[in-house]
């Protein structure tokens, strides 16, 4: 059965007539795509690319929003996603800053009476002027009060609301403020038109959009508090997007600098030859395998993964302790390593060695002479064989350092 819907861009100031056009198929899409039947151009992206379907079902019309960004309104009533709302004749359909009107069409072979359009239907005289009148005194009030009270700037809005529909008859205020709302998106707006107005008709539902801005921006001034003193400084978009982008650059430093750690200490832990530095990987932890700050960010921020927050913060607590200790471990290492090479070049033990092998025969300047020349072998074997060197004689003294810094992480821990 065909319909014809009349297409109004409602602030069009150019003075063209609503365009009259008839459909037969069974869905008709409606978006800002080409690709769709009716296609809304909207240089301002509120119409979604795939924004709502009229479909024919049983003879008869059904309205549905297919899941737009910013909704459906019928004879002023905000859709919800997904399901069939029925048209009747007159219905109008509101969708960004087009407002459609909907009429079926009789039947070829049918003696129904055609569908009479009464004035009161197409009557939008003065609408787009009073609409452009109102987002200019709204915007103005915004801006006038951006750096002021919250409160304050809640009430200005409100009120500029209220005597802009005062004016007009209940369908005329119903459409004006849907206009409004799709035209002026800042939370406070949206926010007071709720707070405000509880009992008036007119008032809709908030969008999650409305909600999730609202939560974003009380949760970023809650986490600036924790910082520095002047966080309800955040209220403006401006000053928002400038933390925003202070937070994206120092996390950036942030997390860079732990992947570059972590990678170091793994290859401290794969090149050193000494088997008691080898417990960083002892424990699961999965910041300390993966490759990389973008992988190790994922860890860290992406909600969709299936480890708890408790459990994030658990590990990324571990590395940095580990690392922590890794550096204190490291100095207590080699402090024991000079002390074992201090040891074994000791020359009160080589001459003491040296009597004790030689008998009677190494006593006085003999002793000394075969100290000496034990001390001279001691240093070459010290000097030529590096890596038994160290494995052998001083990785036990570097061990006793390393594991004695790692205990008292088990003990505090």
């Amino acid at each position: 059965m065909p319909f014809k819907l009349f297409i109004e861009n409602t602030i069009d100031k150019t003075g063209r007539e609503a365009v009259e056009c008839a459909y037969e198929q069974e869905v008709v899409r409606i978006g800002r795509q080409n690709s769709n039947e009716i296609q809304l151009e909207d240089p301002r992206r509120i119409v979604s690319s795939r924004h709502a379907e009229i479909r024919e079902k049983e003879d008869r019309f059904f309205l549905i929003d297919v899941g737009s960004k910013n909704g459906t309104r019928l004879n002023g009533e905000p859709l919800a996603a997904g399901k069939e709302y029925p048209l009747n004749p007159e219905d109008q359909i509101a969708i960004g800053d087009f407002l459609l009107r909907f009429f079926p069409l009789q039947p070829e072979g049918t003696n129904l009476e055609p569908v009479e359009v009464s004035d009161a239907t197409i009557d939008f005289s003065g609408t787009a002027e009073e609409t452009e009148a109102l987002l200019e005194e709204l915007s103005r009030a915004y801006a006038d009060r951006t750096e002021g009270d919250p409160e304050e700037r809640r009430s200005a809005l409100a009120e500029i609301l209220r005597k802009a529909a005062f004016r007009l008859d209940e369908g005329r205020a119903k459409r004006l403020l849907n206009l409004v709302e799709a035209r002026f998106p800042e939370p406070d707006y949206q926010q007071e038109r709720i707070r405000q107005n509880p009992p008036d008709p007119t008032v809709s539902v908030p969008t999650r959009e409305v909600e999730a801005a609202r939560a974003a921006q009380e949760g970023l001034k809650k986490l600036a508090a924790k910082y520095f003193e002047n966080a309800d400084a955040l209220s403006s978009p401006e000053a928002v997007a400038a933390f925003f982008d202070r937070i994206d650059r120092v996390f950036a430093v942030m997390v860079d600098s732990l992947a570059d750690a972590v990678k170091g200490r793994r290859e401290f832990e794969e090149g050193f030859e000494v088997e008691s530095t080898r417990i960083f990987m002892r424990r699961p932890n999965p910041i300390k395998v993966v490759e990389g700050s973008r992988e190790i960010g994922r860890y860290l921020f992406d909600m969709e993964i299936a480890e708890s927050t408790e459990k994030v913060i658990a590990d990324l607590e571990d590395v940095f302790t580990d690392l922590a200790l890794h550096k204190v471990g490291m100095v207590a290492g080699f402090r024991e390593c000079l002390r074992g090479v201090l040891k074994q070049l000791d020359p009160d033990s080589l001459e003491g060695a040296e009597r004790k092998e030689g008998g009677v025969l190494r006593v006085g300047p003999l002793a000394r002479l075969a100290a000496w020349d034990r001390f001279r072998e001691k240093h070459r074997e010290l000097s030529e064989e590096e890596v038994r060197t160290f494995e052998q004689i001083l990785g036990p003294y570097f061990a006793e350092g390393y594991l004695s810094v790692q205990k008292k992480k088990k003990v505090t821990s």
